[in-house]
Parts: C-alpha cells; structure tokens; sequence
C-alpha cells in the first residue's frame, strides 16, 4: 500500500516506482487517498486498488479543499476503489449521503467509527453498525484505536 500524506501528489514519481516494482515481480499496488485530486490515466492503469478516504464537515476542512468530484468520480470508474468516512453519527451518514451518494455506490462505503479512545469508539460502534445496515454500507472499526487505544508510536 502507497499512502501517508497525499502519494497522487506526485503521480509521476508513483508511475515510475510501480513500473519498477512491477519489473522485480511485484503485482499488487494500492493507493490511499483522500480523492482530492484527479488520478493520470497512466496511474490508474498501474494501481491494482483504490483505498480512498474522502473528509467530511467533520475534518472542519472547508468543502472545496475536502470534495473535487472529478477525482471521485474517476476513482469511483476504476471499479477498484474502496471509500472510508471516519463517523460520529447519523448526521455525518446524511452528508454522505448529500455529497456522496449519487456517486459512490452503497456496497463500497465503509464506515468507521470515530474515538480517539478505545471506549469512545466502542460506545459508537453500536450506533455506527446499524447505520451500515440500513444503508448498505460496510463497517470497519479502527483496530489500531481498538488495539493502542490513542498510543502513539505503535
């Protein structure tokens, strides 16, 4: 997996390092995101899966900095993207919903509780799972949360 800070900043560098990768036998390669900002037709040809993890109002970002639909959607084209949104409640569903849902479809949303503490996040799980049921969506805790609670270094 490619990720930390935002790899499809440098996409040029990406396609190059795939293609070497890909020359001593590697095959799988995959991007995390957060889907602001358009992938090369070059790169999507190289990327095996999309890991993509659009903010919400949430991230306090505003919505031209967290949302570039043309990026979206050409990740949502790929058929090999899969899209996490870190949630708190029902309120964050229904603005996925709003920015999200006419081009991401259900089956590929996950959601994943948010708590920096391991008894935060428990204490939403409940509510968060039965948001997935009734929308179609995945849910996927954050197990470095569950595991370290907020430790940092691990």
């Amino acid at each position: 997996m490619i990720t930390g800070g935002e790899p499809l900043l440098h996409q040029d560098s990406l396609v190059q390092l795939i293609s070497l990768l890909s020359k001593q036998g590697y095959k799988f390669f995959e991007i995390e995101t957060n889907g602001t900002i358009i992938p090369s037709h070059k790169i999507i040809n190289l990327v095996s899966w999309w890991n993509c993890s659009p903010k919400l109002s949430n991230n306090l970002l505003s919505e031209g900095k967290r949302i570039n639909q043309n990026a979206i959607q050409a990740i949502v084209d790929t058929g090999k993207a899969d899209f996490k949104f870190v949630v708190r409640n029902r309120d964050d569903v229904e603005e996925i919903l709003r920015s999200y849902g006419d081009w991401i479809p259900a089956n590929r949303i996950w959601l994943m509780p948010e708590g920096k503490t391991r008894e935060r996040q428990l204490k939403r799980m409940q509510e968060i799972s039965e948001l997935c049921k009734q929308f179609g969506f995945k849910l996927s805790p954050r197990l470095h949360i569950l595991n370290w609670d907020n430790e940092r270094k691990r």
